[in-house]
């Protein structure tokens, strides 16, 4: 299992959704390390929390970001905003595959909550729109 966390520790600033991929570190052979950015630089005409949307952004390009590496399990921090971490990570691990066979259909990582993170409740919420939504692009 890989785990989807926030910080860095020594390979300088990371922008709000670049990623860094650490190997092998404790029990995690990869952790991915998402920048948040500012929540601030939204405006407020927009109407949108940035900080909701900064964790949509980040939980996004770590699971891209570990699913391009191959990684077949994800768990993802909640970064305080559980729903919104689901809604990104669960966007982001979507491929359409309806028309290719079962061969040559891409194999997609399984993408869950840290078992340490808060908001399993919120974290379910989030999983359902998002699987609404990629529902609704086919």
């Amino acid at each position: 299992m890989v785990a989807l966390g926030v910080g860095v520790v020594h390979c300088g600033p990371v922008k709000a959704g670049q990623t860094r991929i650490f190997w092998e570190l404790g029990k995690f052979p990869a952790v991915a390390v998402a920048g948040l950015g500012d929540a601030s630089k939204w405006d407020e005409l927009d109407e949108i929390d940035g900080a909701k949307e900064n964790v949509r952004i980040a939980a996004a390009a770590g699971v891209r970001a570990l699913s391009a590496n191959k990684i077949a399990e994800i768990a993802v921090e909640d970064m305080e905003h559980p729903q919104q971490a689901a809604e990104g990570a669960t966007l982001a691990n979507y491929k359409f595959q309806a028309f290719k066979s079962k061969e040559k259909q891409t194999p997609l990582p399984a993408v869950s909550l840290a078992e340490d993170a808060s908001g399993k409740a919120d974290w379910d919420r989030g999983v359902i729109i998002a699987e609404a939504q990629n529902f609704a692009r086919v």
